[in-house]
This record gives structure tokens, C-alpha cells and sequence, in this order.
């Protein structure tokens, strides 16, 4: 085989840079200066002829020359970690790696290939951390998070690609696709809630496309539980506590003797604070996540969550509400009690 000559292209030494050239490694996000693209494409010319003649030891070199002028260039990364890799320095080809994504590199092959590697090499944990930091950044698209979550599935983790999934969604909110697959995820670990909310995110989102009819049929079918806008929905909470001053009213009317005219004011009273007290029971118990009171007294559960009453003041809600409605049933009943008394001897 015939020996590749000595080029001068190929620094011996890694800091080994023309003046013209910065000593500091840019990212894919960094331009480069005239000279630096001039030297990253003959370096690569060089490499495919030394690969050419079958000379791996200087193609590498020459690889690893223009990830030091360009630390995450896609194609010398690509080729310098197979190369090290097939060769069966793995390590090597790691440490290429690292470099990379270290550097805070915004390119999507650079952590693909991060993935490929790290899963060829057993380091099922460095994989998982990297598909974390794919589903951050702005260049990655649904398919590839989706592949990404997908993979994590596969592999017996449905939790680490909820979380990642959750992570795409803080910068692709609305993307549909995402939220219908975070609700099939919720619904995999169990969280029906969660998954419901995920499932109506994405049929508000466009309930015509497939996703939409996807999640329309999850909500309807699946998981059949009140939807984020009747959640948010303070007309809903408040006729829930309607139908609770109802029986109040029914009651304080037969205590009456069957005649309104004859309520008088504590029994009139009684029925109000019994729509107040069931308000804020329905509220406690059911409604919290109701707005805006959702967004006053408490905070964001998780990320597919809405707003909701922190528990601490759920607690002191419900409190008040049930004391209430105890001085509207005393305010309703006079006789009625009154007779109870008597016959208890109370």
C-alpha cells in the first residue's frame, strides 16, 4: 500500500493553527472566517485521499483538524468517530464526541450521532441524557423527538420519553403531534389526568387533522373526564354549587309550611350562604383548576397541567365552605330542628 507524504494540512499538534485561523474551536452556530473554510475543505479533500488509500491513521488526523477549527462539523464527526469506532478505539471516538457536545452545539446530527455512538458502546444512560438535550433544541423537529421518545419506549423506559417529550413541548407548544403522543405516553405510565389534558390540548390544536380526530376519539372513548375548558370553567363550578342551594331552597320552603311568603329573612339568608358554602366545597374538590383562581391561589402541577389551587388553600376553602353550609342548614331548618329537638329532648 502506498504511504500518504507528509501534508502540511495535517497539524501535528492540535493547537498547531495559522494565525489566520481561531485557536478556540467554533460551533456549527459560529461563521467562519474565509481562511477556516478554505482549510476545513481541503482538510476534507485530504482525508478522502488518504481514506482513498486506505490510510485510516491520517484521515483521522486530518478529521480531527477540522473539528479543531470547527468543533461539531457534521460530516468530519460523522466519519472520525466510524472510523475510530470500526477501528475498535472506542474511546477515542467517544472523546470526539464529547468534545462536541460539550461545546453547546445546536446541531441536530451532532446529537443523533451522540445517540448512535453512545447506545454502540453501552452507555445506555449518556444516550438517554443526550436525546434530553435533542428535545431542547430549536432545530429539532417533531419526527426526530418523536423518534427519540420512540426509542425510549423500545428500550423499556416510557417515563424518561414522557419527560422528554415534555421537554420538546416548552419549546414547540403547539405542536399537535407532540401532545397527542405526551397523552399516549401519559396514558402508558398511568396518568389518566395528565393524559386527558394532553389529549385535549391537541384536539384544540386542530380537531380536523388526524391528530386531532386521534386525540377527539382518546378523550371520548379512552379516558372520558372533563375536559381543560370545562376545567377552567368558573360557570361550571359555580352550577354545581346552583344545584347544592337548590336543596337548601327545597328544604328552607318546606320548613315554611309550602309558602314562599313565609321563608322570612334567616331562611332567604340560609339559601345564600348555602350557594357561597357549596362554591367553595365544589371549588376545593372538584374545581380548582377553574380560572382565574387557579392562576391566584396556586401553581402549575406539571407541565401538561393547568393552574391549580394549591392544596394548603383548597383545604381552607373547603373548610369555610362546610361551616357554611352548616349555618345555612340551622338557617333553613328553624322548625324543622325545633321539632327534632323537642322530640330528642335535646
Amino acid at each position: 500500500m502506498e504511504a500518504v507524504p507528509p501534508n502540511s494540512l495535517v497539524p501535528q499538534n492540535p493547537s498547531d493553527h495559522p494565525s489566520s485561523i481561531s485557536a478556540t474551536p467554533k460551533t456549527i452556530s459560529a461563521p467562519l472566517t474565509p481562511a477556516e473554510a478554505q482549510r476545513i475543505e481541503k482538510l476534507l479533500n485530504y482525508a478522502e485521499v488518504a481514506m482513498h488509500r486506505r490510510n485510516l491513521e491520517t484521515a483521522v488526523r486530518a478529521w480531527t483538524a477540522v473539528l479543531d477549527i470547527r468543533i461539531d462539523h457534521p460530516e468530519a464527526l460523522t466519519k472520525a468517530t466510524k472510523a475510530l469506532y470500526d477501528g475498535y478505539f472506542t474511546e477515542d471516538a467517544w472523546t470526539l464526541m464529547l468534545r462536541a457536545l460539550r461545546s453547546g452545539s445546536t446541531s441536530v446530527t451532532v446529537y443523533l450521532l451522540g445517540i448512535e455512538l453512545a447506545e454502540k458502546i453501552g452507555r445506555w444512560r449518556e444516550a438517554d441524557e443526550i436525546r434530553m438535550r435533542l428535545a431542547r433544541l430549536p432545530d429539532a423537529d417533531s419526527e426526530i423527538i418523536l423518534k427519540a421518545a420512540q426509542q425510549l419506549k423500545d428500550a423499556g423506559h416510557p417515563e424518561n420519553a414522557v419527560k422528554l417529550l415534555e421537554t420538546a413541548l416548552k419549546r414547540h407548544s403547539e405542536n399537535q403531534t407532540l401532545w397527542r403522543y405526551l397523552g399516549d405516553g401519559y396514558r402508558q405510565t398511568r396518568h389518566a389526568k395528565l393524559a386527558a389534558v394532553a389529549y385535549d390540548r391537541a384536539a384544540r390544536l386542530g380537531p380536523r387533522t388526524e391528530d386531532g380526530k386521534k386525540a377527539e376519539v382518546a378523550l371520548q372513548h379512552e379516558i372520558p373526564i372533563i375536559s381543560e375548558r370545562e376545567q377552567r370553567s368558573f360557570l361550571l363550578a359555580f352550577r354545581e354549587a346552583v344545584a347544592v342551594s337548590l336543596l337548601f331552597l327545597v328544604l328552607g320552603f318546606q320548613d315554611a309550611g309550602l309558602d314562599f311568603s313565609q321563608m322570612g329573612r334567616s331562611r332567604w339568608l340560609g339559601f345564600g350562604l348555602s350557594l357561597l358554602g357549596g362554591y367553595l366545597l365544589v371549588t376545593a374538590t372538584s374545581g380548582s383548576r377553574q380560572q382565574p383562581f387557579g392562576r391566584w391561589l396556586g401553581s402549575r402541577v406539571g407541565e401538561a397541567e393547568l393552574p391549580e389551587i394549591a392544596p394548603e388553600a383548597r383545604a381552607v376553602l373547603g373548610l369555610i365552605g362546610g361551616i357554611l353550609l352548616m349555618v345555612a342548614f340551622r338557617l333553613v331548618l328553624p322548625i324543622g330542628l325545633s321539632l327534632l329537638a323537642d322530640r330528642w329532648g335535646v
